[in-house]
């Protein structure tokens, strides 16, 4: 039989309580650590071809891999697949449904019209929990120059990045 303490309690009592304490702080520290890498996960959807047939899948998907690799770069971003997110073309599902089903927070959206040898490229990041725009832009490319649509990529990533950064970092 174990000795009890000055105040009734078992030195089992006493240390059985610290031990299952020690698992709470524990169990609190780890369950943050993994909110707080989850809260910069995003994923690119694919883009919307505004443009009639399908002649511009190929450079549509192209762009919006390029996003989703250079997004990848940045090591405290979490970034979905493309083949995971492929599921979501031509979806009638909200935003926030999609970052439930996906475990993240952020979204970009993008859509793309030709005229003649002229691209527009809209792209936006969406809290998708809130379903609130808090980026977008547009981008005019001209096909004459393969160059300009692969700056294009990387500016558009880079640009996310940062307002993912400025909208997450306090």
């Amino acid at each position: 039989m174990a000795k009890a303490g000055s105040d009734g309690w078992s030195y089992k009592t006493i240390i059985g309580i610290v031990i299952i304490f020690a698992l709470m702080v524990v169990y609190s520290i780890l369950s943050n650590r993994e909110h707080n890498l989850s809260e910069k996960s995003i994923a690119v959807l694919p883009f919307i071809n505004d443009t009639p047939g399908d002649s511009n899948k190929y450079f549509i998907n192209g762009i919006m891999e390029e996003i989703s690799n250079n997004l990848q770069k940045i090591e405290d971003i979490k970034v979905i697949s493309r083949t995971a997110v492929e599921q979501y073309r031509n979806t009638t599902k909200s935003i926030s449904e999609i970052a439930k089903e996906l475990g993240i927070n952020y979204i970009v959206e993008g859509t793309l019209q030709k005229y003649g040898n002229t691209f527009i490229l809209g792209v936006q990041l969406v809290n998708a929990h809130k379903e609130i725009r808090l980026w977008t832009k547009s981008y005019e490319i001209d096909m004459k120059e393969v160059k300009e649509i692969l700056s294009v990529q990387t500016q558009i990533a880079q640009t996310i990045a940062s307002e993912i950064n400025s909208h997450i970092t306090p």
